[in-house]
């Protein structure tokens, strides 16, 4: 865990580790030491991540989502008709989550937008999201510190769709955090712990938690 000064998403020489981070498997909680150090037990297929705490902000990708969070899965998903994840290979010696501290979202007051169900099932519905509620929210610049939160039913059974629902929200005031609903399952999953490989492949981790100014978000993946 560092302090990305630079925001290149890169620990480089100059920068420090930052202390008191927890970061999770999805069963253990560690908290990162003085030089931002963590140790993890690590199985087969998981998603690990740091909970961002207040006064730091995660970095986003180039579609605004906020970027938290690794996927573990040495052999990738088994065949799944959306893909799911591909395969991570060995376990890396480390993952290095970067995080550039923050004032906006220590502030105690903050604006969050949260939506759900935008559950398109074909490019047309994207198109009808995308000149609806989706449109209201991107015209906003009030949540650049808290971002906006999906609740889930992002698409309409169509994984295929992950890329366009990504799309609708890439010019969001601020990071986009999202969580699967039951629409957002691989429905050919052999089992319950494969059953969001393709979520997880386009959107991080299904569980999570994040702190921005005196609030502690929990995030669950309550799909079987």
């Amino acid at each position: 865990m560092f302090d990305d000064v630079n925001k290149n998403s890169t620990l480089d020489g100059d920068e420090a580790g930052i202390e008191g981070v927890q970061v999770s498997n999805g069963v253990d909680v560690v908290t990162t030491d003085a030089e931002g150090r963590y140790e993890l037990p690590v199985r087969e297929h998981f998603t690990a991540f740091a909970t961002q705490p207040a006064g730091y902000q995660v970095p986003v990708d180039s579609q605004n989502f906020a970027q938290f969070s690794y996927n573990h899965s040495p052999e990738g998903s088994t065949d799944l008709k959306f893909g799911g994840l591909e395969p991570t290979g060995e376990t890396p010696k480390a993952v290095n989550f970067p995080m550039a501290k923050s004032a906006q979202t220590a502030l105690p007051e903050q604006t969050c937008p949260v939506a759900s169900d935008t559950q398109t099932y074909d490019k047309e519905e994207v198109e009808y999201a995308r000149k609806g509620a989706v449109a209201d929210l991107m015209a906003r610049n009030d949540y650049a510190s808290c971002g906006l939160l999906l609740l889930g039913d992002n698409v309409g059974d169509d994984l295929s769709l992950n890329p366009d629902l990504r799309e609708l929200y890439e010019n969001a005031n601020g990071p986009i955090r999202a969580l699967p609903g039951n629409h957002d399952m691989d429905y050919d999953a052999k089992d319950d712990e494969q059953a969001l490989d393709t979520y997880r492949q386009a959107f991080g981790a299904p569980y999570y938690s994040y702190d921005v100014g005196e609030t502690h978000f929990v995030s669950l993946d309550n799909i079987v």
